[in-house]
């Protein structure tokens, strides 16, 4: 075949569950992120106790990346599943009329 594009439906399977890994390990982070009720002043003192709260303020910040991320990775799966029906589709289409 000379020149054109070829849709390659292993390849778009390929990415896609490239992609669901990645998205699947920031899931799991965002669950560990969510897990702070451990984490107490090592003593009473005021220090102690800013040195906690910094860091809880820290993992929030923390947790909402993660959580932007992990939608921006589920919103371009989204377009990616949408994209190998109606790239499959057409190639099936297309394919036909060559065929012919």
């Amino acid at each position: 075949m000379a020149g054109g594009y070829t849709f390659d439906a292993d390849a778009m399977a390929d990415r896609i569950r490239q992609l669901e890994d990645v998205r699947n390990r920031i899931r799991d982070q965002h669950q560990v992120l969510g897990k702070r009720s451990w984490i107490e002043p090592p003593s009473n003192d005021d220090p102690a106790k800013a040195q906690v709260k910094a860091t809880l303020v820290s993992i929030a910040i923390a947790a909402g990346h993660n959580l932007a991320m992990y939608q921006y990775a589920d919103a371009y799966l989204g377009k990616l599943y949408e994209a190998a029906g109606r790239y499959g589709a057409q190639e099936e289409s297309t394919g036909a009329l060559f065929e012919k």
